[in-house]
C-alpha cells in the first residue's frame, strides 16, 4: 500500500501534451470575402487518393485506428463544406480536386524507454509532419494548378504535463492541423483565382 501511493501519484501526474508549430499560418475559420463575390457555388469532386504514414523515413501502418482515419476525412469533407464554396458532385463535377496526405513521424523509442524507466523525470518527444498536397482540374481533365501545405505537430512526455494535456491533446492537436492545411488549401486556390479558372 505504501509503494502503490507513490506509484499512483506519478501516473496521474504524467502525461502528454501537442503543439503546432505553425509552418503555415493558421486560418483558424474562413473569411466573410471567402463567398462575398460568388453568385454560384462550384460543383466538386473531392477525391482522397492517399494518406501514408511514415515513421523515421519508413512507410508504416498508421498508428490510427481505420475509424479515427475517417473521422479525419470526414472532417476535411467539412472543411469545404465550411467554406461555402462548393456542392459535393462526382458525376458532373465543374472541379476535381485530388487530395495526398502524408504523416511523417520521427523520434527516439530509446528516448522513450529512458522516460518511462525514470518515471517521466527525464522528458521525450517527437514530431509529425503533415503534408497535403491538392491538385485542382477542370471537368476535362486539365491541370489548373496545385497546392501543398505542411506543418508539424510537436508532443511531448514529461512530468507535470497533466496541466497542459486538457488543453494540448496529441490527437485533437494533430487533428485540427491537417483540417486547418486544407483550410489554407482553400484559401490560396481562392486567392489565385483557381475556382474561378475552373468554369470559364
Amino acid at each position: 500500500m505504501k509503494i502503490l501511493l507513490p506509484i499512483l501519484t506519478i501516473f496521474i501526474l504524467t502525461s502528454c501534451a501537442g503543439w503546432r508549430l505553425e509552418q503555415t499560418e493558421k486560418v483558424g475559420t474562413f473569411p466573410s470575402l471567402l463567398n462575398s463575390g460568388t453568385t454560384q457555388k462550384l460543383k466538386v469532386a473531392l477525391n482522397v487518393l492517399s494518406y501514408d504514414h511514415f515513421y523515421n523515413g519508413e512507410l508504416k501502418q498508421s498508428s490510427l485506428t481505420e475509424t479515427k482515419k475517417q473521422e479525419q476525412i470526414d472532417s476535411i469533407l467539412q472543411v469545404y463544406r465550411d467554406s461555402d464554396l462548393f456542392i459535393f458532385d462526382k458525376k458532373n463535377p465543374d472541379l476535381f480536386i485530388d487530395l495526398e496526405i502524408k504523416s511523417e513521424g520521427s523520434g527516439s523509442l530509446n528516448r522513450v524507454i529512458l522516460t518511462y524507466a525514470t518515471f517521466f523525470l527525464i522528458p521525450s518527444s517527437s514530431e509529425t509532419k503533415f503534408s497535403v498536397k491538392a491538385v485542382f482540374k477542370r471537368a476535362n481533365g486539365e491541370v489548373i494548378g496545385e497546392i501543398t501545405k505542411i506543418d508539424t505537430v510537436e508532443k511531448w512526455q514529461q512530468l507535470f504535463l497533466i496541466f497542459a494535456m486538457p488543453f494540448k491533446y496529441p490527437y485533437v492537436a494533430l487533428k485540427d492541423t491537417l483540417v486547418d492545411l486544407n483550410r489554407a488549401v482553400i484559401m490560396e486556390a481562392f486567392r489565385d483565382d483557381y475556382f474561378r479558372e475552373a468554369i470559364d
